[in-house]
């Protein structure tokens, strides 16, 4: 089993699948990027406002108590003194102290800042130290030292410095931090670029693949179909796939296959419509039948079946190929053996299936075996019978049924109309062919002697001293003679010879490629055959008088013929009667060997008696 393809759902979801994610990928690295970029922002902001604040309240802080402490230094006004002390206790030393404390804190885990704040730390406490012992007084009071401005400036100038290097401290950290921030940011920006370029790569390629596996074969099997619509059903897709789409392919290849063989079909039924209704004989319609059906059906053999009543017998009326398993058993068949047309229903059957009932005309051909009644006014006139080795398919089963039901009223007529004209053609007394009939055999057989080249000859042959049959014994004895004489031709001629009622006792034969010489033989079984017969209450013996004449010796033409040998019959009865002549040859015609010259007629050469030819 072939391996099933992507489907074109699944390509459209892998088309989805493929561009949610990357343009999800797309907004999360931004999302991500601005977020970072934010929260970066917001360290940078609160770590720099915060630690400048603190490094500048600080520095501020040293800087009003080293301006207070120079004050001191400088005022000798006792309440001036106490204000600027009243300052630095209650406004100036809270506020370094409590910035001291959050330089302290921020600079804990980082060792460059350490000694800074020690610095500080230092510094503060001895100015504290100072202040607290009145040596900004004048004199200290314990030691009696006396503060200077260079003791101050030494006291408060470390950490003053000290304050100032963390402020610049906290300005590169704050120009790092930003720096560092720029460079997250255009790192999200590139990352963005490039996962934006990624997934239009991606969703690009992934369009590409599906419109490459896609639209070229929608494009063609919008266009075949559109052929298909117009009439044309000669061209194939012939898909390889195994998607969707392919199954398209396979169903319009097959929609094609079956409008093509519906075409086909239409066109050979209106064909042999056409053709059945121009047949001209029986024959001829039961031909064009078994040509249609074998055409239409695959490796098929068809044959027609005659239901002749009369001799209650089925015969095949289409070639049969002889010692076939139909041709035996179509031996001695009677209309009843064909299941078809005794229970007058189709009958279908195959080699080796063991039914309760089996047909002995078909059940022993090999392969399948449809066998469909001609049904004509509620009378099974025959069946067609075919064989074949596929199962049928839909419209060849319907092929044989619709050939069935056209046929079998044009079968019926044509039946009809061969009998009528049979019996039109045949004199009723002898069962010959009546003069008209003779006429038309005459001419249509001259005038193939004379296209093919080879002889025909004609022997006229009348019942001699007839007249006194009739005058002694009746007419209807003079009847059962001539039925006795029509019954003689039957027994004595070939199957390609002709004989026919020519008028009252007068008959015509027709010999086909057959010299005088050969005629004449003919002519003498005829004679012999007559001189032979006994009728019963007719105790006179019976004779027959014979004229020959050939062609082209006697005659080109069918009435020439028919008149030389009424002439060479003319001359038989002057002659004797019971007896052959042969009209004599023209000038220039080949002799003729056992032509012999009768001084009463001219015209008369050779002739015969009763006892040899």
């Amino acid at each position: 089993m072939a391996k099933r393809s992507l489907g074109i759902a699944s390509r459209f979801a892998i088309v989805v699948v493929v561009l949610i994610p990357s343009l999800g990928s797309v907004a999360w690295v931004g999302f991500h990027g601005v977020q970072s970029g934010r929260n970066t922002a917001n360290s940078l902001y609160l770590d720099h406002i915060v630690n400048v604040r603190n490094a500048s309240t600080l520095a501020l802080a040293l800087q009003e108590a080293d301006l207070d402490g120079l004050q001191l230094l400088g005022s000798s006004v006792p309440a001036r003194r106490d204000r600027i002390i009243a300052d630095l206790l209650s406004r100036v030393s809270p506020q370094l102290d409590s910035s001291l404390i959050s330089v302290d804190a921020e600079s804990a885990d980082d060792p460059l800042e350490r000694p800074r704040t020690a610095a500080i730390d230092a510094g503060w406490s001895r100015f504290q130290q100072l202040l607290a012992s009145g040596a900004f007084a004048g004199t200290n009071t314990t030691t009696g030292e006396h503060v200077t401005d260079s003791q101050l400036v030494a006291v408060l100038g470390p950490a003053s410095a000290a304050a100032a290097s963390i402020m610049g401290t906290e300005e590169q950290q704050a120009n790092q931090a930003h720096t560092q921030a720029l460079a997250v940011y255009w790192s999200s920006v590139r990352w963005m670029l490039f996962t934006v370029i990624i997934a239009l790569l991606a969703g690009a390629a992934v369009v590409a693949w599906l419109v490459r596996s896609v639209l070229p074969r929608t494009l063609a099997y919008s266009a075949f179909a559109a052929e298909v619509t117009q009439g044309d059903y000669t061209k194939r897709l012939d898909p390889t796939g195994n998607d969707e789409l392919s199954d398209l392919g396979r169903t319009l290849d097959d929609l094609a296959r079956s409008r093509q063989a519906e075409d086909l079909y239409d066109r050979h039924r209106f064909e042999f419509t056409d053709t059945l209704q121009a047949a001209e004989t029986e024959q001829e319609a039961h031909d064009l039948v078994k040509r249609h059906l074998e055409r239409s059906v695959r490796q098929s053999r068809v044959t027609v079946l005659n239901r002749n009543n009369s001799a209650d017998r089925l015969q095949a009326v289409t070639s049969v190929t002889p010692g076939s398993q139909l041709a035996l058993g179509l031996d001695a068949a009677k209309p009843r053996s064909c299941l078809a047309v005794r229970m007058a229903r189709p009958h279908d059957g195959t080699y080796g299936d063991e039914a309760l009932l089996s047909c002995p005309v078909c059940s022993q051909c090999p392969g399948r075996t449809t066998c469909t009644p001609l049904l004509v006014g509620g009378q099974v006139i025959g069946s067609i019978l075919a064989e074949y080795e596929q199962p049928l398919t839909d419209l060849e089963g319907r092929t044989i049924r619709e050939v069935v039901i056209q046929a079998a009223p044009v079968l019926g007529n044509l039946r009809n109309l061969a009998i009528a004209e049979l019996r039109a053609a045949t004199d009723s007394l002898t069962g010959l062919p009546n003069k008209r009939a003779v006429e038309d055999t005459a001419k249509r057989m001259v005038a193939q002697s004379l296209r093919s080249g080879l002889p025909l000859t004609a022997l006229m042959c009348d019942l001699d001293h007839f007249k006194s049959i009739n005058d002694r014994f009746g007419h209807i004895r003079g009847d059962e003679v001539l039925a006795a004489v029509g019954a003689v031709f039957d027994d004595t001629l070939r199957a390609g010879d002709f004989a026919g009622r020519y008028g009252g006792e007068e008959f015509l034969v027709l010999l086909p490629a057959s010299d005088a010489d050969k005629g004449l033989l003919v002519a003498e079984r005829i004679r012999a055959g007559v001189a032979a017969l006994r009728v019963a209450t007719v105790d006179q013996a019976v004779t027959i008088s014979i004229g020959v004449a050939v062609t082209p010796d006697h005659a080109t033409d069918t009435e020439t013929l028919l008149r030389a040998a009424d002439r060479a019959l003319y001359a038989a009865k002057n002659g004797g009667r019971d007896r052959i002549e042969v009209l004599s040859p023209r000038p220039n015609s080949p002799d003729l060997s056992q032509a012999r010259q009768d001084p009463s007629d001219p015209v008369a050469a050779g002739s015969t008696n009763g006892s040899s030819p």
